[in-house]
């Protein structure tokens, strides 16, 4: 359940026979093991978690939860033994006093660290994006990072264009002139309206087909709440390569109403990037 951008392990704790978990580099803010007693293995590394409550979990041998927010070995509750406990040769770096309580103001989170910063290397991440990284990415800056995207993969300038009432965004316009995107209707773009998940799983296909020239294979159904969706096709797309280019909310669940932060806009970019590059 790993490089999955899971934000939730909801019910987990039904599990109580689990021996091993691992969870690392998902998006998690919670995680509750409290009734999974009889865990010996757990890897957590690069999530958000803030606390995490061990005093159920007493035959733990080997431990990893590095990179989140976690203040202290006294705020897990461990009643085993620390020096019996396997911290995967990293005792020094399990907590990080720099990055306690929550993530600094304006930087990505733990998990999309290093996504955000080969994105900047790779010049798909425009200077005007680098920054609130968790909040909720609008319809013209998804186009931003598609132009972006596009412009450095093919060495050239997108000059179709496509023009709205209610935006002169430039980036906006060379989107729409591939048919990339498309507006509200009655000529207007609505710039400013935060992007859905399903319409980011749409656009991204676009991208792959219609930008980049290269078809994402027909994927398979993952998830169990995208039935019926205009983009049911698009999303089983996303997870048609390995590994996906989109990743769902959970194991099952892809939630296509939710929002999609600049800091998953970032990832997908770059899981494109990759996947295009093969």
């Amino acid at each position: 359940m790993s490089y999955r951008g899971i934000v939730s392990l909801s019910g987990i704790e039904y599990f109580t026979a689990l021996k091993w978990l691992f969870c690392y580099e998902n998006q998690l803010t919670t995680l509750d093991v409290s009734q999974n007693t009889a865990l010996e293995i757990l890897s957590c590394t690069s999530n958000q978690l803030t606390m995490l409550d061990l005093s159920n979990n007493t035959n733990l041998e080997m431990l990893d939860c590095r990179d989140n927010y976690l203040a202290s070995k006294a705020a897990l509750g461990f009643t085993g033994s620390w020096d019996a406990l396997d911290l995967w040769g990293f005792p020094a770096n399990i907590f990080d006093p720099q990055k306690t309580g929550a993530p600094p103001s304006g930087a990505p989170s733990g998990w999309a660290a290093e996504a955000v910063s080969r994105a900047k290397d790779l010049g798909v991440l425009p200077e005007s994006l680098q920054s609130s990284y968790q909040q909720n990415t609008t319809r013209a800056e998804f186009c931003e990072l598609t132009v972006a995207l596009i412009e450095k993969l093919t060495g050239k300038e997108i000059t179709e264009r496509e023009s709205f009432t209610d935006t002169s965004d430039i980036n906006v316009q060379k989107i729409a002139g591939l048919g990339i995107v498309t507006g509200r209707g009655g000529g207007v773009f609505d710039p400013n309206s935060g992007i859905s998940r399903q319409e980011a799983a749409v656009i991204l296909e676009k991208v792959a087909r219609k930008g980049l020239g290269k078809e994402l294979p027909e994927g398979v159904a993952a998830f169990n709440d995208i039935a019926g969706s205009y983009a049911e096709k698009a999303i089983r797309q996303m997870r048609g390569v390995s590994p996906g280019i989109m990743s769902g909310k959970s194991a099952d669940t892809f939630d296509p109403d939710g929002k999609f932060t600049r800091e998953e806009s970032v990832s997908t970019m770059l899981k494109l990037w990759e996947w295009f590059n093969k």
